[in-house]
């Protein structure tokens, strides 16, 4: 065989093959660190909560890539089709990592600034109390 024909030949699958090993290996990924946070945190703290939702988010956009996998490897035939749904899929995922890191940082800014507030109510609170 020739580097043309293994060419032509994988290209079909690409779309289909891009789905499904980003499901694998992010399912992989978020195996391993719920079992790291379970190993070094204390169970149901703050910070096991907050790894706990972030890798189910993440878990839940690696079943969503096996769903897209599937419905690709069984409707796209040509290589029109192919291009173009490998081309969603990039630009799907570019937007989906761009919102899910736009929404943690507004999040984390806006937990320091309620945290700043506790501390500021929690100082007034003390001067009052002693005086």
């Amino acid at each position: 065989k020739t580097p043309e024909t293994f060419v032509t030949e994988i290209i079909p699958i690409l779309p289909h093959l891009i789905g499904e090993t980003t499901a694998y290996i992010s399912a992989a990924i978020v195996g391993g660190v719920l079992s790291k946070a379970v190993m070094r945190e204390q169970l149901f703290s703050e910070k096991f909560n907050h790894i706990f939702t972030d890798a189910g988010i993440f878990l839940g956009l690696a079943v969503v890539a096996i769903f897209g996998a599937a419905i690709i490897e069984t409707n796209v035939h040509t290589y029109k089709e192919i291009l173009t749904t490998i081309t969603l899929i990039v630009i799907g995922l570019a937007c989906l990592i761009a919102f899910i890191i736009h929404e943690k940082h507004f999040l984390l800014k806006e937990e320091k600034s309620l945290k700043k507030q506790f501390l500021k109510e929690e100082k007034k609170f003390k001067q009052f109390k002693f005086h």
